[in-house]
């Protein structure tokens, strides 16, 4: 008789790891401050994690109005202190955006589509790079190594029996402080 295996999985099917991590980042500097960055694409507009402001150099802020967005879970909420004018070093020269400050943001600062969109950022998996169009010019930088993926732990939120060789769905939860915006965008079924 064997027992299960080291991933818990008792069913005798193999699970296969990614080699590379779906998270885009790149690291530059944001109002002079040394950033790692995540490139989100199911985000509709950038924001920038409150922790983060102590360390920039000049942060302006245009609004101060405090107000709490959903993430596309529809279930998990966050608060945002307002918005914050930013200056993001893309290939050595300076970009700028709007982003809303968030009281808890599982990164930094997360790039949404207000600044794709506005600088008609690409990303080419193949050479692991990003490039934004920028007064008549293409800039281009490289894509941060693999970022380290996490294991979650999670537990079943009702008691479910399941067979060998099968597969459910069950609605799970997880500790807050594992939340991530880029984690809730997504469906998981264990």
């Amino acid at each position: 008789m064997t027992g299960a295996s080291s991933d818990g999985v008792a069913s005798g099917k193999k699970t296969i790891n990614p080699s590379k991590s779906s998270l885009i980042f790149f690291t530059t500097l944001v109002n002079q401050y040394k950033t790692k960055i995540l490139i989100d694409t199911g985000a509709t507009t950038t924001f920038i994690n409150e922790k983060l402001l102590s360390h920039l150099k000049h942060p302006q802020f245009v609004h101060s109005k405090s107000y709490y967005f959903v993430l596309a879970d529809g279930k998990a909420s966050s608060r945002v202190l307002g918005t914050v004018k930013l200056s993001i070093q893309f290939a050595n020269v300076p970009t700028t955006i709007e982003a809303h400050v968030a009281r808890s943001l599982g990164t930094d600062i997360i790039l949404g589509m207000d600044y794709i969109n506005l600088y008609n950022l690409s990303i080419d998996v193949k050479h692991q790079a990003i490039s934004i169009e920028y007064r008549n010019r293409l800039l281009t930088t490289n894509i941060d190594p693999d970022y380290p993926l996490y294991k979650i732990p999670v537990t079943s939120s009702n008691s479910i029996y399941i067979p060998p060789y099968s597969i459910r769905s069950t609605p799970v939860t997880i500790p807050t402080s594992f939340i991530r915006p880029s984690l809730i965008a997504n469906q998981y079924s264990y």
